[in-house]
């Protein structure tokens, strides 16, 4: 089955288990920058926040995907969609993952 994931404000379910548990894993890997968990700082990815707009999302999915193989290796990430708003310079991210259990 394949699951679809936002970035973006989301609720912290703390009895999450199971799949439930790994979505919301994912959905908070894509919204962390790595090094800003303060005692986790391999949570995250290395966002490319300096790359020009036209390229950012290549380099953001790449190390999106690193993020999420270094997380879990039962994560098949099937796509990757997205969304900039070049006037704010806002990027946003559509992950769709498949888990290989």
């Amino acid at each position: 089955m394949v699951y679809e994931i936002e970035s973006g404000k989301f609720e912290i379910d703390y009895s999450a288990s199971g799949i439930k548990a790994k979505l919301q894993n994912i959905r908070f890997i894509i919204n962390s920058f790595a090094y800003s968990c303060v005692l986790a700082r391999e949570i995250g990815f290395e966002a490319a926040v300096d790359a020009p707009i036209q390229i950012a999302p290549a380099l953001n999915s790449t190390a999106l995907i690193q993020a999420l193989n270094n997380y879990d290796t039962t994560i098949i990430v099937e796509s990757i969609d997205t969304v900039v708003d070049a006037q704010s310079g806002i990027i946003k991210f559509k992950v769709k993952v498949n888990f290989d259990d």
